[in-house]
């Protein structure tokens, strides 16, 4: 069975970053967050198009793995949320619930570099 790929370069915003405060005190949709969100959520479809295999959505036995290349202080828990919900708007899971697999991996990245994502899925029923 092949599993599904998808890598992104960028900043990757966790969910802590999703939410500014305006002048006038009120909280708006980060622009990169949603920026970073919806681009995962593009890639999940294209590549879950590419294979008919993964017509999906499936409701069990997911597995999802992570790797992650940010700055060594960055805490990687607040991205793996925005990970799982795309999965979910990308139509590949009914629900984040039934990842029955999850393992996140951090990597440091030198100084200048971007934040990289890779996210694999696979093991589906």
């Amino acid at each position: 069975m092949n599993g599904l790929r998808i890598e992104w370069s960028g900043k990757a915003y966790g969910k802590n970053q999703r939410l500014g405060r305006s002048r006038y005190g009120g909280f708006y949709l980060n622009k990169g967050y949603r920026t970073f969100q919806e681009t995962l959520v593009w890639q999940m479809v294209l590549a879950r198009c590419q294979d008919p295999a993964w017509a999906g959505p499936f409701a069990k036995g997911i597995g999802v793995r992570v790797e992650v290349w940010v700055h060594g202080r960055r805490d990687v828990d607040s991205l793996v949320p925005v990970i799982l919900d795309s999965l979910e708007k990308a139509r590949i899971v009914d629900n984040d619930k039934h990842v029955v697999r999850l393992e996140v991996k951090k990597n440091s990245k030198k100084r200048g570099e971007e934040d990289r994502v890779v996210v694999c899925v696979g093991g589906r029923r």
